[in-house]
C-alpha cells in the first residue's frame, strides 16, 4: 500500500479531518468566488468517495490479515504452536463508519477450540476490521474477551445449528458461540469425538 493509499484510506475514516478539509476549502473558495468555493468544496467529497473505493476493494484482505492476528493471540494464550490442532470460528458485529461502506461489519470476535484429551480450551480475541491502528506497518486494536476451560465431564453433547455452536452442560445450561466461519461443523465433529473417548474411558457408576 502506497503513501497515497495509506492518506485516501486515513482521510475516508477521520470524520474530523474530512470536516477540518470542508471548511478550509470553503474558506479559500468564497475568498476568491462563489463558484471557486463551489468547486474546492468539491474536492473533499470526491477524495471521501475515492477512499470509500479504495477501502472497499481493500476490506477482504485487511479482514483476512485480523484473523490471522487473531487466531496467533488466541493460540499463544493456549500455549499452542500453529501444528498443533485447534479450530477457530468467528463472527462479525458493527458496521463501518462511512457512508458509503455502512453494510461491511468493523469487528471481529474469533473463538479457538482446542479440544484437549480431558477438557475443552476456549479462547476468544476481538479486533477492529477497520480502521487499523497503523499501515505501516499493519497493526491492528485487539482485544482479549475471555479464556474457558469446559472439562468434558461437565459437557452431555454439543451441536451446530443455524451458525451457533452449542455446549450443552450439566444441570440444563448451554454455552453458545455465534459461528460466520463456516467452519463450525468440524469443530463440532471433533469435539464429539473426544465427548465420546472420554466417556469410553469414564468409569461406570457404581
Amino acid at each position: 500500500m502506497d503513501l497515497r493509499d495509506r492518506l485516501a484510506l486515513t482521510f475516508a475514516a477521520s470524520p474530523g479531518l474530512k470536516a477540518l478539509a470542508c471548511v478550509l476549502c470553503l474558506g479559500a473558495g468564497l475568498s476568491l468566488s462563489l463558484r471557486y468555493g463551489a468547486l474546492l468544496l468539491a474536492l473533499p467529497l470526491l477524495a471521501d468517495i475515492y477512499g470509500a473505493i479504495l477501502l472497499r476493494r481493500l476490506y477482504d484482505g485487511f479482514r483476512e490479515d485480523l484473523l490471522e492476528v487473531l487466531e496467533a493471540a488466541a493460540r499463544r494464550e493456549c500455549g499452542l504452536s500453529p501444528a498443533d490442532p485447534a479450530y477457530a470460528v468467528w463472527e462479525y458485529s458493527g458496521c463501518l463508519r462511512h457512508w458509503l461502506a455502512k453494510s461491511l461489519p468493523d469487528t471481529l470476535l474469533l473463538t479457538l477450540f482446542f479440544p484437549g484429551r480431558d477438557y475443552l480450551v476456549l479462547a476468544r480475541k476481538q479486533g477492529r476490521i477497520f480502521p487499523p491502528l497503523s499501515y505501516a506497518p499493519l497493526e491492528y486494536l485487539v482485544e482479549d474477551a475471555g479464556s474457558l476451560d469446559i472439562y468434558y465431564r461437565d459437557i452431555t453433547h454439543a451441536e451446530l445449528k443455524d451458525q451457533v455452536i452449542a455446549l450443552h452442560l450439566s444441570g440444563g445450561e448451554s454455552v453458545e458461540y455465534e459461528d460466520h466461519s463456516g467452519s463450525g461443523g468440524e469443530a463440532v465433529r471433533v469435539l464429539r469425538e473426544r465427548l465420546r473417548e472420554h466417556k469410553s474411558r469414564a468409569p461406570e457408576p457404581a
